[in-house]
C-alpha cells in the first residue's frame, strides 16, 4: 500500500501552502561583470499568479512594530547565544540564503516566547527579510530581537548583526547609526 502508514491518503488535489516574493534592489553605479547576465523567468517566478505591485521599502521600516502591536519587551535583547552560519545556510553562491534569516529568525522568537511564558508551539505565517549584503558560511553574528503582539498576531521584529558590532542598543539607535546584515519581522497567529 503507498503512502504513509497513518497518514492521509495521497490525492492529485492541489493545495496552495504558501506564496513567496521576492524584490531585489540594486544600488546606482556601474554594473559588476556577471559570468551570465541571462535569467529566464521561470527561474524567478514563485507562482503563476501576478505579482503585487511593490514599492521599494527602507530596510528601516521593518525595525518598527507592526501598527497597533503592543511591545512584550520593554527595549529590543539579544537572543541567547551568537549564531554561526553554516554550509547548509548558503546557496549555490556560497551566500547565505535569504530563506535562511526568517528561519533562525523564527527560531529565536520561539526561544523568547518560551522565557515569556507564552505557548511557543506555533508556526510562522508572515515573515518580511530585507537584507543589505550577503552573508557567509563562518561569520558569526548576534541576532537583536524584540517581541510584540497584537489582536491577532504574535512575533518578533530583528536584526542581525556581525559579532564585532552587537552592542546594547535600541532600534532607533541602529537604524540611524549601524547597517545591519538583516532585518526581520516574523509574525505567528495569536
Amino acid at each position: 500500500m503507498p503512502g504513509n502508514p497513518g497518514a492521509d491518503p495521497v490525492s492529485d488535489e492541489r493545495v496552495r501552502v504558501a506564496r513567496a516574493y521576492g524584490q531585489h534592489a540594486c544600488s546606482p553605479g556601474p554594473r559588476p561583470r556577471r559570468a551570465s547576465t541571462a535569467c529566464s523567468a521561470s527561474t524567478i517566478r514563485f507562482c503563476r499568479a501576478p505579482a503585487p505591485p511593490v514599492t521599494y521599502r527602507d530596510p528601516s521600516a521593518l525595525l518598527a512594530l507592526p501598527s497597533g502591536a503592543r511591545a512584550l519587551d520593554a527595549t529590543p535583547r539579544f537572543d541567547v547565544a551568537p549564531l554561526v552560519f553554516g554550509l547548509c545556510h548558503t546557496d549555490g553562491n556560497q551566500h547565505v540564503n535569504f530563506l535562511a534569516y526568517p528561519r533562525l529568525a523564527e527560531e529565536a522568537a520561539l526561544r523568547r516566547f518560551a522565557e515569556l511564558g507564552r505557548d511557543p508551539r506555533r508556526l510562522a505565517r508572515r515573515a518580511e527579510v530585507s537584507y543589505r549584503k550577503p552573508s557567509f558560511a563562518g561569520d558569526v553574528v548576534r541576532l537583536l530581537m524584540q517581541a510584540f503582539e497584537s489582536d491577532d498576531e504574535i512575533g518578533v521584529v530583528a536584526v542581525f548583526l556581525p559579532e564585532a558590532a552587537a552592542k546594547e542598543r535600541s532600534f532607533a539607535e541602529l537604524s540611524q547609526v549601524e547597517r545591519p546584515l538583516a532585518v526581520v519581522r516574523v509574525g505567528f497567529e495569536a
